[in-house]
C-alpha cells in the first residue's frame, strides 16, 4: 500500500489478521506505520549488501520476509516492546548491509526539505550483537545526479549508529555548492544494556537555513536539540529506513513500533502505545538500565 497524496483530509486504516499498517492522508503529509505483527504489511523493499560486492533494493515476501548472504529480516514473536512480534534484522560476516525500508524516498509526501517530520522506532540489542558496529535508522536523500554537475553527498541526512553499544546520533548537511560540508554528532546512550528495548523518538524540520531542527527523546526523556541546517542543498527528500549497515561488526538487532509522520504530528501521535515524554530535566545521556516508557513496557528480555 503506498500513501495517497493529500488531496483529501480522510484518513484509512487498514487491519488484516494479525498484522496492521496506517497509510493516512494529512495537510501536507502521510503516515506510515508498522507493528511487525504475524507478517509485514506489504512488499516493502530490503536492501542487501555483501562487503564486497553492489547493493540491491529487493522486495521482500510479506510472508517470509527476506533471506540471503548478506542477511535476513523476519519477523519474530517475541521479544516485542508491544503486542505479539517484531522485526528481527540480521547481518552476516560476510554483509556489509541489511536494511528494511519504512518509508522509499519516491512514495508520496515522503519526509523532505521544508516539511515537518516525526519518526519513531523501537531497538533492542541481544546479548550476542553488543560488538555491533555500524549505523542502525537512516533519513537518506539518495545519489545525486553527477550528469546535471551535482556533488556526491557524504553519508545520508542524518543517522543513528550503534557501535559497541553506544548509540549516537549524526547530522550531515550542506547548505550551497560554495559552503563546506558540516557534520554534527550526539551521544544519546553511553551504554545499552542487552536485552531491553529502547524507545527513539525522533522530530526534524529538514531545511537549508539556520530554521532547521532535530529533536531527540530515548526513554521518553528528551536528550537532543539542536536549530541550524540539516540538509543537503541538492536533495529535496528522503527515505526512512532501519537494519544494519557498517564495514564494521554485525549481528542482530530487533526493531518495533515503527512509524512515521511527515507535514504534521506531535510526540504522541509516533511514540509507542501514544505514551507522553517525561516531563524530566535533560540529562547529558541516558542511564543503560532506564526502562521504556509507558504504556506497553516490557521487562528486559533476552534474545529467543
Amino acid at each position: 500500500m503506498t500513501p495517497t497524496p493529500h488531496k483529501t483530509s480522510a484518513a484509512f486504516a487498514v487491519i488484516a489478521g494479525l498484522f496492521s499498517i496506517m497509510s493516512a492522508t494529512a495537510a501536507n503529509g502521510a503516515t506510515w506505520a508498522e507493528s511487525f505483527e504475524g507478517r509485514f504489511a506489504r512488499n516493502y523493499f530490503v536492501e542487501p549488501q555483501e562487503m564486497n560486492g553492489g547493493w540491491s533494493n529487493l522486495r521482500i515476501n510479506p510472508a517470509a520476509g527476506y533471506s540471503g548472504s548478506a542477511g535476513e529480516v523476519n519477523i519474530v514473536k517475541t521479544p516485542a516492546r508491544i503486542g505479539n512480534g517484531a522485526m528481527k534484522c540480521v547481518r552476516t560476516q560476510q554483509g556489509r548491509r541489511m536494511e528494511f525500508e519504512l518509508v522509499n524516498r519516491d512514495e508520496n509526501d515522503s519526509p523532505r526539505v521544508n516539511q515537518q517530520c516525526w519518526a519513531a522506532v523501537s531497538i533492542l540489542v541481544p546479548a550476542a550483537s553488543v560488538t555491533h558496529s555500524g549505523m542502525v535508522i537512516q533519513w537518506h536523500g539518495g545519489f545525486p545526479g553527477k550528469a546535471q554537475g551535482q556533488e556526491y553527498a557524504q553519508g545520508p541526512e542524518a543517522c543513528l549508529r550503534l557501535d559497541n553499544g553506544q548509540f549516537t546520533f549524526h547530522t550531515n548537511f550542506k547548505e550551497s555548492k560554495q559552503t563546506a560540508p558540516g557534520s554534527r554528532v550526539a551521544k544519546l546512550v553511553e551504554k545499552a544494556q542487552p536485552g531491553q528495548w529502547y524507545d527513539f523518538v525522533f522530530h526534524h524540520y529538514f531545511s537549508l537555513n539556520d530554521d532547521g531542527l532535530t529533536e531527540i527523546w530515548v526513554q521518553g526523556r528528551k536528550l537532543y536539540s539542536q536549530k541550524g541546517c540539516n540538509a543537503f542543498y541538492y536533495r529535496s527528500k528522503f527515505a526512512f529506513k532501519f537494519g544494519s549497515y557498517g564495514s564494521g561488526t554485525g549481528g542482530t538487532i530487533l526493531f518495533d513500533e515503527a512509524k512515521v509522520m511527515t507535514g504534521a504530528g506531535s510526540y504522541e501521535q509516533v511514540s509507542p502505545g501514544g505514551a507522553k515524554p517525561l516531563p524530566l530535566p535533560v540529562p547529558t545521556t541516558i542511564p543503560a538500565f532506564a526502562q521504556p516508557n509507558q504504556p506497553g513496557a516490557t521487562a528486559p528480555a533476552s534474545q529467543k
